[in-house]
């Protein structure tokens, strides 16, 4: 049997978190959710392979783009795929731009969440016309 694909959610809103795990798990995908950036790399570290990476920016301990800046650094996580998951405003916004990534604004519409996950994640798994 096929693994199914990992996505890891770095979001410090619990509720979220488990939304969008609820959401993906129903689609087929494996869901891993940490709390915070610190949490999110050692777990990377320890063998957490996702196929991407859905990150909040404004969090406790370890915010999005410190966590961005070790991950980039690392030369085992640097390819991992991440896209923004954030409520903050257009300056965090534009930043998340200048990092070369791109952004959703919270609340998330699911539908456009899903796309994003299936872009990253299985790109021959495209939503019958």
């Amino acid at each position: 049997m096929a693994q199914k694909p990992t996505v890891l959610v770095v979001d410090d809103e619990p509720d979220l978190c488990e939304t969008v795990q609820l959401v993906l798990e129903l689609r087929g995908y494996e869901v891993v959710s940490f709390a915070d950036g610190e949490v999110a790399l050692a777990g990377l570290r320890a063998g957490v392979h996702p196929c991407l990476i859905l990150l909040d920016i404004m969090m406790p301990r370890m915010n999005g783009f410190q966590f961005r800046e070790e991950q980039v650094n690392d030369p085992d996580l640097r390819k991992i795929p991440v896209f923004v998951l954030t409520g903050a405003g257009q300056s965090v916004l534009d930043k998340v731009g200048a990092l070369g990534l791109e952004a959703l604004r919270k609340p998330i519409q699911l539908e456009e969440l899903l796309g994003v996950v299936e872009r990253f994640c299985c790109p021959s798994r495209r939503p019958e016309a």
